[in-house]
């Protein structure tokens, strides 16, 4: 709390102060404020995990759940039923391996949220699996590279070509992008016998030089045709993090007839990454 409280409140002050902490959802307010008499509190994430969150009566299942998102290579999945504190647990999990672990960054996404926006309203059986790739791709990468500069220093890694001495990764991971690869070598003026940290540098020189048309262009084209793990890869040879955390909360928002999609395409997502990511994933009981 950032105010001091006068111990010798009266019953009301000290349950309404009970109610407020009691009805605050980490998931829904950033920062609550309440009122004790002349004095004003503060209640934000930060002072709740640290402060204020319980663990459940296995005290053992925060930690086992961090070690399971810090070291699984399989997607992880974490059940339990309407009003059981999944959001709360994800957050101090979330929140313990930022604190823990300062070379893993954890995206916390709410598909709550990205649900609400509208960007799922056009689900139907043939293009849910699409939509929900599309989308999750554009919310990480707006989190990894949410700069202008980010998303060319980021395109510029993608298509820089094959890993080398210089650069080195699994060969196949930017094989789908070979063509568009090509291709922007042509624009750039780009020859072969540059190494592949030479060819990023002289790609994000040109992308910035040629913002108006011939980055666009390149972008857009190449746009479909880029994956989580381009994304996950890159964030991870760029900014030198050991790994990334996908955490995915809220999923219920999604309707039933469309959750086995989403679940598809996040498992299938996480297969293709590998050791190099971790998925958590939060399920209501009644939908597994």
């Amino acid at each position: 709390m950032s105010a001091a409280v006068n111990v010798r409140t009266s019953d009301h002050f000290f349950w309404s102060v009970v109610y407020s902490i009691m009805g605050y959802a980490i998931d829904a307010v950033s920062r609550l404020n309440i009122d004790i008499g002349e004095n004003r509190a503060t209640l934000d994430g930060e002072i709740f995990l640290s402060n204020l969150y319980v663990k459940r009566e296995d005290d053992q299942f925060e930690e086992q759940l961090i070690n399971s998102m810090v070291g699984s290579p399989h997607l992880v999945c974490f059940v339990g039923g309407r009003g059981s504190g999944k959001t709360s647990t994800l957050h101090y999990a979330v929140h313990e391996i930022r604190t823990r672990y300062p070379d893993i960054k954890p995206l916390h996404i709410d598909i709550k949220t990205i649900y609400e926006q509208d960007t799922f309203k056009r689900l139907t059986p043939d293009s849910a699996a699409q939509l929900f790739r599309r989308a999750l791709r554009q919310r990480v990468q707006n989190e990894l590279f949410p700069s202008p500069k980010e998303t060319r220093e980021f395109l510029a890694w993608a298509l820089a070509g094959p890993p080398d001495s210089t650069d080195n990764f699994e060969c196949e991971l930017l094989a789908d992008l070979h063509d568009h690869f090509i291709d922007a070598q042509a624009w750039a003026h780009i020859g072969d016998e540059l190494t592949r940290q030479q060819r990023k540098i002289a790609l994000e020189s040109f992308f910035l030089t040629h913002q108006e048309i011939e980055y666009r262009e390149i972008y857009k084209a190449c746009k479909p045709d880029l994956r989580m793990a381009h994304l996950i890869q890159a964030a991870i040879r760029l900014t030198g993090w050991r790994k990334v955390l996908l955490v995915y909360d809220n999923v219920d928002r999604i309707p039933g007839d469309y959750q086995s999609y989403f679940f598809e395409v996040v498992n299938d997502s996480q297969i293709s990454m590998g050791g190099i990511c971790t998925t958590t994933i939060a399920i209501r009981e009644e939908n597994t």
